[in-house]
C-alpha cells in the first residue's frame, strides 16, 4: 500500500520544486519584492479561505490571510483575488505546514532588509511554527491509503493548491518588477 504522505512527495515533486524556485526569486529585502511575495501568498490562502474549508483548515487560513492583509496594508496594496478553491483540510494542512517550513528560510533573507517599511511588514513572515506539527501531520498522512477515496482527494486537493500558488505567483512575476530568478 502506498500511503498519502509518500504519494504527495512523489506526485507533487515537480510542482513543489517549481514553486520553491519561484518563491525564492522574490527579493524580500525590497518593498517591491516583498509586496509581490506577500501578494502571491495572499492570493492563494484567501482563495482557499473563500472556499469551504473545514474547522482545522479555516483556523490555518484565517491566521495567514489576516497576517498577510496587515503586511500588505504597509504598502497600501490589495491584490486581485483568485476564484475560491475547495480542498480537503489535510491537503491544506500539508501545504500550509510545509510552506511554514520554507518560509523559515526566506525569513532570514527578509531580516537582512534595511528598508524600515519592509521590516515593518512582519506579521506573515513571523508567524510561529507549531513544534512537531510537520511530524504529526506526516504521521497522520502515512496512515491513509493513497488509493482510498480520501487519499485520492487529499493528493488531488494538494495538487490543486500547488497549481493555485503557481498561478498566483506567476501573476505576480508577470508584473515585470524586480525579482531574482537564481
Amino acid at each position: 500500500m502506498t500511503n498519502v504522505r509518500d504519494a504527495l512527495r512523489s506526485e507533487l515533486r515537480k510542482e513543489h520544486d517549481t514553486l520553491d524556485r519561484l518563491m525564492s526569486g522574490f527579493d524580500l529585502t525590497t518593498a517591491t519584492g516583498l509586496k509581490r511575495f506577500l501578494s502571491s501568498h495572499w492570493c492563494a490562502w484567501d482563495a482557499m479561505l473563500r472556499g469551504k474549508p473545514g474547522h482545522r483548515a479555516r483556523a490555518i487560513l484565517t491566521q495567514r490571510v489576516e497576517a498577510l492583509r496587515h503586511d500588505l496594508a504597509v504598502f497600501d496594496h490589495r491584490p486581485a483575488p483568485a476564484g475560491p478553491l475547495d480542498a480537503p483540510d489535510l491537503a491544506i494542512a500539508y501545504v500550509a505546514t510545509g510552506a511554514q517550513l520554507g518560509t523559515e528560510i526566506l525569513r532570514r533573507a527578509w531580516q537582512s532588509a534595511s528598508d524600515a517599511r519592509v521590516r515593518s511588514a512582519s506579521h506573515f513572515l513571523s508567524l510561529p511554527q507549531v513544534p512537531g506539527a510537520w511530524r504529526a501531520l506526516c504521521e497522520e498522512l502515512a496512515k491513509i491509503d493513497a488509493d482510498s477515496r480520501d487519499g485520492r482527494a487529499i493528493v488531488r486537493g494538494a495538487k490543486d493548491i500547488f497549481d493555485l500558488f503557481l498561478s498566483c505567483t506567476e501573476r505576480e512575476l508577470q508584473r515585470h518588477e524586480t525579482v531574482r530568478l537564481d
